[in-house]
This record gives C-alpha cells, structure tokens and sequence, in this order.
C-alpha cells in the first residue's frame, strides 16, 4: 500500500514538473523577438528615473521596485532580458495555482487532480504567456493575488491561528495592491466571500479578531496608495472609453487565452459544472469547500462587474489586461469542472471509463483547444515597432529636428537610442497652441536644420489626431519633401527642404 502510495506521488510530481516546463519553455519561446511597445518602455523609463521617481508613481510600485532591482542583475539590458522577470512570475504562478486547485477540495484525490489540470491550464494559456513576455506588472499581480488566495484558504481551514500565515497574508495582500491597484477589486472579492462563513465562523470571536486585524493592517499600510490615487484622479485611465455589453464575452476569450466563440462556450460549460459541482449541486458538499468555491466565483464576478458598472456610471475603468488577475480563478473552476465530470463519467461507467483515461482525455481536449491561441499568439500578435521607427530616425535623423507626437512617445525611442531627444513637451505644447489660436507655422528651431522628423503612434484618442495634422501641415510649409514610413502601430516622417 505504502508503495503504491509512493508511486502515486512521484507520477505526481512528475507531471507537476513537465507541466512547470512545459510553460517555461512556451513563457520564453520568442521572448524577444517583438519589439517594446509603448506601456514596456514606459516601464523601463519609469525604473531608469530613480527610486523617488516610480515610487512616486503610486499604481505598479512594487513592480517597478523589483524590475529596477532586476536590472542590476542582468548583464545585458535587452528586450528578453527585461521580460525574463515577468516570465519567471508567471511560471512560478503555476505550481502556486496546483496549490490553489489542491486546497480548495476537501477529498484529496479531487484536489490533487484538480490542482494538476489549473497548473496544466495555465501553463498553456495563450493570453497568460502573452503577458508573461510583456514588461509590466500583470504576471506580477496575478502571482501576488493568487498567492493571496490560496493564503485565505489556509487561514480559513486553520481559523487563523498560525500567526506566520496571517502576515504572510497581509504583506501579499498589500503587494499585490502595490502590484496594481485593481488588485484592490480581488481584495474586495475575497473580503465579501467572508460573508457567507459568518454562520459557521459566528462564535468563533478569535478568528473574526484575527482578520479584522489583518485587514487593519491591509488598510493602515494601504494610504500612501490611496493618497497617490486621489493626488492623481483619473486622469491616466482618459483614454478608456466606454464599454460595452459586448466587451464582456470578449473578456472571456481573453481571460481563457481562446480565439473562437465555440471554444468559449465549452471552457464556460466546465467552469459552470466546476462552480455548481463544487458548491455541492451533485454530492453533499462541506460548508468550508462551498465556501472556497464561492469564493472563487465572487474573485471573477466581482472585478469584472464592478468595473463594467463603474465604468458606465462614472469613469471608464474597464479593460481586460488590467483584469487578468482574475483569469486563475476562471482556471481553478475550469479544472474543478473537469474533476466533477470525470467523477460523473466514471460513476456512470466505472469499467469503461477509468478516471486517469478520463482524466487525460478531457486534458488532452483542452490542450487541443489552446493550441489555436498559442498558435495565434506566436505566428500572427505583434506589438508596436518602436524597434524599427528608433532605427530609422537613428539612420537619417541625428542631426534633424525630431518631433514625436504625443510628446510622451520619448520613452519608446529612448530605450533603443536614448540620444535621439525630442524638442521639449512644452515647446511642442506652446507651438500647438499657437496653430491653434492664430495660424503661426514658425516652427521652433527649424531654421538650424534641414531636416525635420516627425513619430505619431496612439493617435485616436481626444485631439491628437488634429494636432498631428496640423503639425504636418505647419511642417510641410518649411520641409516640401516627404518619406512616411508605416510600421505597426507607428508612423515615421521624414521632411527635408
């Protein structure tokens, strides 16, 4: 018995360990064949500025924290270079979701399987291996929330005695927060999903003070954040504009990593019989493990709701990258609906339909199903060619007057030559002013060279656009002769006399 025990776990850890490299190796396939785009090299400028600088920036401080430690370790600041951080958050996000999926049933055979099909599902998620090659704070906050997930559930099963986990919990909690703001809408989830223990958790005055603590904490550690935020306002979500009721099943495909409707509907079929088996629809289910599913369903429903209603009433705050600490949640219940229809099929036909060859071949479906956002994602997703646009204008325009348009392009030049400077965001902003207002086509410095290069990209939000036309019509008076280059994403224009 005690052998066949021992063979059990270490098949199991056998294929723990292919799935771990199974998304190593597709989180640095290509890792830096793109380009930076503009949101990456923002993040590099933002490190590259110093320590009071990205701290200051509030939203993604402890991302900026370790990038900029990260790049004191690395030998050579390139593209793969910088994403190796992200991806490495990501792939240690995959054994922390086996723990998850492991935890959140109370038969351990469910929660081992179950805890191998999320690491598996995760691992082979296209919209998770896209930003884990993406220099930003996503792969970061979905680690950190999931941890922080899992760090509930401890506390929970164990009424919050180990002291150990609480601050564990506490300080994740808040990094995540300092992650990504929007890890504040998860935090919100799971402080909701408490809610439904008040029956079984009422005499227990410990636990209760033990979390109010905890969330004192949270709180408490939490205002230098919440002072930075209403410092700032809304002013760097502008941009968004208002969703609509069909952006929610969009968000779906993104959050699942597929490309095709009727793939969605079965990845939502499983999470439904995953949430409903859970819950104890089909077996009489233990309140703590009703809970965890509950818990789960309210961390997806929650954030994406919130946001979608906030976004209609006040502010547009929805959009699906910054919402993607949500997509484990979406995977546990995935692979618990797996879990349920295996122990179903198998009930119904135990000889036939043995549990490992269920098991494997809804994996293997699985796998089949992802491999058209994988796919999709190496062979046709492409970021915006700041690479190329920072090699032309170092070709034919260092010794040109250089305009990029909106002024806060720099960044994504800068990364690839950092001596090709634009003329100052406030010169650029007066001249604007004056086209607008009386028609002035001097344009600033322009006698001291022959040449003027101009770089538009992101330019339909707001007046942009206008202002890029009369940037092209003011320079067209002084430089006739025109070479655009169209590359993705990004325009280069070279005028010369």
């Amino acid at each position: 018995m005690k052998t066949q025990k021992s063979t059990q776990q270490t098949i199991l850890w056998i294929l723990l360990a292919v799935i771990i490299l199974l998304g190593v190796f597709l989180r640095f396939y290509q890792i830096g064949e793109q380009s930076f785009w503009l949101d990456e090299a923002a993040s590099y400028s933002a490190i590259t500025s110093g320590f009071p600088e990205f701290v200051s920036t509030g939203n993604m401080a402890m991302f900026y924290l370790l990038a900029a430690l990260w790049t004191r370790l690395v030998p050579v600041v390139t593209e793969a270079s910088l994403r190796s951080l992200t991806a490495i958050f990501s792939i240690l996000s995959i054994p922390l979701i086996f723990l998850t999926g492991k935890a959140i049933f109370e038969d351990e055979r469910k929660g081992l399987l179950c805890g191998l099909l999320a690491a598996f599902l995760l691992a082979i998620n296209s919209t998770e291996v896209r930003y884990a090659q993406e220099f930003r704070s996503y792969s970061l906050t979905t680690l950190l929330t999931l941890a922080s997930t899992l760090l509930l559930i401890q506390l929970v099963k164990e009424s919050a005695k180990k002291t150990r986990n609480l601050v564990l919990y506490t300080l994740i909690t808040v990094a995540a927060i300092y992650s990504h703001m929007y890890a504040g809408l998860l935090v919100a989830a799971q402080v909701i999903s408490l809610l439904f223990l008040i029956p079984a958790f009422k005499a227990n005055a410990h636990f209760q003070r033990r979390l109010l603590l905890s969330y004192f904490c949270v709180i408490l550690l939490l205002i230098p954040l919440a002072v930075l935020i209403l410092t700032t306002g809304s002013s760097p979500l502008g941009w968004l504009g208002q969703p609509k009721l069909s952006d929610i099943p969009k968000l779906f495909l993104f959050l699942t990593g597929t490309t095709r409707p009727g793939y969605l509907i079965i990845h939502l079929a499983f999470t439904l019989l995953g949430a409903l088996g859970g819950i104890g629809i089909f077996s009489k289910s233990i309140s703590q493990q009703r809970w965890r599913f509950i818990l789960l369903l309210i961390n997806i429903v929650l954030p994406i709701g919130l946001s979608f209603i906030v976004s209609l009433v006040l502010q547009p705050i929805f959009i699906d990258r910054y919402l993607l600490m949500t997509g484990p949640n979406l995977t546990l219940l995935m692979a618990a609906g797996i879990v349920t229809a295996t122990e179903l099929l198998h009930k119904a036909f135990p000889k036939a339909l043995p549990l490992p060859l269920l098991a494997t071949v809804f994996a293997v479906l699985f796998g089949v199903l992802a491999y058209s956002g994988l796919s999709n994602y190496y062979e046709n997703f492409s970021k915006e060619d700041w690479r190329s646009a920072a090699n032309i204008l170092a070709t034919h325009c260092k010794q040109s007057l250089r305009i990029y348009c909106p002024d806060w392009l720099a960044p994504s030049v800068k990364f690839y030559e950092p001596s090709l400077n634009p003329i100052a965001p406030a010169e650029l902003s007066a001249y604007l002013q004056e086209l607008k207002v009386d028609g002035n086509d001097t344009l600033p410095q322009a006698e001291n060279y022959e040449r003027a290069c101009l770089v538009f990209s992101h330019l339909q939000v707001g007046e942009r656009s206008q202002n890029a036309e009369l940037l092209r019509q003011a320079i067209q008076k002084q430089f006739p002769n025109a070479l655009i280059t169209e590359l993705n994403s990004v325009t280069v224009e070279i005028y010369s006399r």
